[in-house]
């Protein structure tokens, strides 16, 4: 599938809002086990990136990392910026305010800002104190200045601005200068729980205070950048992004020379890395990518529980035969899910269990099952839908003269997708459903499909952050006029409620426990079927250190590197 949130956003993980991709595609752990490990049998709070201290390291190399496709924006913030691809090329050159750990927990990065403080409750007030050394790869100092644009480009009030998520900036009242220019205080209208979420993925003041360049200007490439690495070039015919060292940089040097991004069809990563093409590749659920790294000597299977899920979206805008909640509903109870999870993993990751919550993944001890709700019952389905009008004579439920068909758009590519939308096909029949599969070229899926929604049904990827409100409410906030990433619009009042109190909840255990009851009303809305929790298996080179399965953590780009 395509993946998509931010940390968290979901990333489209890890960040930003959740960060989409397409589906994600399954394999572990040191390369002689014949299966994978299930999310049972896994360490919760560690990753499998072979940790070297950077100082051993070679002093150069390339990373030469594959993709399904390049970004479409290299903006985060913007709403085509959400995806995967965009993370995975823009961690290495821009700010962050925290960093997560492999154990879920966060810290600031210190690379970027002495302190960040809650120094009010009631305003509240977070104050940041940037570093003295910060600064943007044009020479320009990063100051409060910078904090003020993006709140402003992001808040929600100039609609202009085609933001991927208003987070909890639209929560804040005002963004002032401290002490000198290296310091912002930041209050708030409300309380905002989840406030360390905010300016992961900073932008620059000239990029934030003008619409057309936070819509455009990071289209074709990235503008002013401040991390270890800045870009090189993007060349959209041989399909490459090349990042080299910053010049610039003010913290440790990175071990890389550079790190080279390619679009390659995933079918060719096993050939591409056996040829030394490239220096690893994520397994997903494709049992061709696992076998084939197995039998490759140099390369290292690894595994950490993973925050990444794969889900079918249901859309539910009136243009859309599934409008109907009651509708999707029934559709849904006729899809078999695990059948779906032990066809696509099992072969893999024997006994793996369907996700059975939108918000939290399996290992996270806020996870809860609620798939009940929506069960598997195609008898069920049949009635409800007999009940709806949609009467079954022929193969092809009709009401009013119009056959129940509903279009499923994948990737052409992508062959998770592809088994995804056949075995969906075939259950749906079953009930006297027309499941029309659409596969489009892999570059035209998100830009095209997925954010005009233009689908019925379509398959993506979520990647979880720790953020789980602000990262969860572009996906299932329902705004008409604000679409964010709530690409099938579905949604009611009732969850728009439940996202602003679990918004202004300062407690995490009882943010918690709101944020499972908006997936509880989630379940209820037909908003989208999650399928199955991604194995986190990484193939790679056994020489590549501080990089592979990180679960939760962010990577630091500065201490990537090969050993020997």
């Amino acid at each position: 599938m395509t993946r998509a949130r931010g940390r968290l956003a979901r990333i489209t993980t890890v960040v930003a809002p959740l960060t989409v991709a397409a589906l994600v595609s399954t394999a572990c752990g040191g390369g002689d086990d014949d299966v994978l490990k299930g999310a049972e049998h896994q360490a919760v709070g560690v990753n499998d990136i072979n940790p070297q201290d950077p100082s051993t390291l070679r002093d150069g190399g390339d990373l030469r990392w594959p993709l399904d496709q390049l970004p479409t924006n290299f903006n985060r913030n913007h709403v085509s910026g959400t995806t995967g691809y965009a993370k995975r090329v823009m961690d290495g050159l821009m700010p962050h305010a925290f960093r997560a750990n492999a154990d879920n927990t966060l810290e600031v990065d210190k690379d970027y800002f002495d302190s960040i403080e809650l120094t009010s409750l009631d305003p509240q007030v977070v104050t940041y104190r940037i570093s003295s050394k910060a600064t943007w790869d044009d020479g320009t100092p990063i100051t409060w200045e910078d904090l003020k644009a993006q709140v402003e480009a992001l808040n929600g009030a100039n609609r202009d601005y085609q933001a991927g998520s208003t987070g909890g900036y639209r929560d804040v009242a005002s963004v002032e200068r401290g002490t000198d220019d290296r310091e912002a205080r930041v209050t708030f209208r409300k309380h905002y729980g989840e406030w360390r979420a905010l300016f992961t993925d900073l932008y620059p003041k000239s990029t934030n205070s003008d619409p057309q360049v936070f819509n455009k200007g990071w289209v074709d490439r990235p503008l002013v950048t401040a991390g270890p690495f800045r870009m090189e070039s993007v060349d959209r015919t041989a399909k490459t992004i090349t990042l080299v060292r910053n010049e610039r940089w003010w913290g440790a040097k990175p071990r890389l020379d550079r790190i080279i991004f390619r679009a390659l069809e995933r079918g060719s990563w096993p050939e591409a890395l056996q040829n030394n093409e490239i220096d690893f590749y994520e397994i997903g659920s494709n049992v061709d990518l696992y076998q084939r790294a197995k039998e490759m000597p140099e390369v290292q299977v690894r595994q950490a529980l993973e925050p990444k899920y794969n889900t079918v979206l249901f859309n539910g805008a009136p243009s859309s035969v599934l409008a109907d909640q009651r509708t999707r509903l029934a559709v849904q109870k006729a899809i078999n899910r695990e059948a779906m999870t032990n066809a696509l993993v099992g072969q893999i990751l024997p006994g793996a269990k369907p996700l059975g919550n939108h918000m939290y993944v399996q290992g996270q001890k806020e996870y809860r099952d609620h798939s009940g709700l929506v069960p598997f019952d195609p008898g069920q389905a049949k009635t409800e839908l007999d009940e709806l009008g949609w009467r079954q004579d022929g193969d092809v439920r009709t009401k009013d003269g119009k056959e129940l068909v509903v279009r499923f758009v994948i990737p052409a590519t992508n062959p998770t997708s592809q088994q995804m939308a056949k075995m969906t096909q075939e259950q749906l029949r079953q009930v006297g459903v027309k499941l029309e599969i659409q596969p489009v070229p892999s570059q035209e899926f998100i830009k095209n499909y997925l954010e005009p929604g233009n689908f019925d049904l379509i398959g993506i990827g979520w990647e979880a952050t720790a953020f789980p409100v602000d990262s969860n409410h572009p996906i299932f906030y329902l705004s008409p006029d604000q679409r964010q990433q709530n690409y099938g619009q579905v949604g009611n009042d009732t969850i728009n409620a439940m996202f602003d109190e679990a918004s202004a909840e300062l407690d995490d255990a009882r943010r918690a426990e709101l944020v499972n009851r908006i997936d509880e009303e989630v379940w209820k809305s037909g908003h989208s079927l999650p399928a199955y929790q991604a194995p986190g298996g990484v193939a790679a080179r056994r020489s590549l250190a501080n990089f592979g399965a990180r679960g939760v953590a962010d990577l630091d780009y500065a201490r990537i590197g090969f050993t020997g």
